[in-house]
């Protein structure tokens, strides 16, 4: 499945991932394609106030991995930018993808493509706009698996 919405600022952006971050229920794998500054870390921060964490959301670029824990679920953010190789970052990542109550947030996902080739995910794109310097073109794809985890309705109509 498939769904393109139009963000207009920042935090519409944020509230995109709120809004998907508060459908989650575990167990999703979330890859997250933009260029520098995109607004890839922007939606990372929707997810985690969407799972109810209070955590600060920063962009993993150094650290490589990041964790944000919610009421019931832990958002396990990586961002691959720097990496070569996955090395161990791969056990990690699976060891996690494998815990019913975390959520795996890749950025950067070029490496891990074979990884996880085969499980369903939701993959969200992020564009910016010639229009604008604050305008995204936001593509989300889907597998059925994971239509709950997606809200049309409430995504276009950004309630945040």
């Amino acid at each position: 499945m498939r769904l393109e919405i139009v963000s207009h600022k920042e935090s519409e952006t944020v509230c995109i991932g709120k809004c998907i971050g508060g459908l989650l229920k575990g167990g999703e794998i979330i890859l997250l394609d933009s260029d520098l500054g995109g607004g890839k870390t922007a939606l990372t921060r929707g997810l985690a106030e969407g799972i109810g964490s209070g955590d600060d959301v920063t962009s993993p670029t150094f650290a490589i991995n990041q964790t944000y824990t919610g009421k019931k679920l832990e958002i396990h953010h990586y961002d691959l930018y720097r990496l070569d190789t996955l090395g161990e970052v791969e056990y990690e990542m699976l060891e996690f993808i494998n815990e019913p109550n975390s959520v795996v947030v890749v950025e950067w996902p070029g490496l891990a493509e074979s990884m996880l080739a085969n499980r369903d995910k939701i993959i969200i794109k992020i564009d910016r706009q010639k229009s604008s310097e604050n305008e995204r073109l936001i593509t989300i794809e889907y597998s059925d698996s994971l239509d709950y985890a997606i809200d049309a309705d409430m995504l276009e109509d950004h309630p945040c």
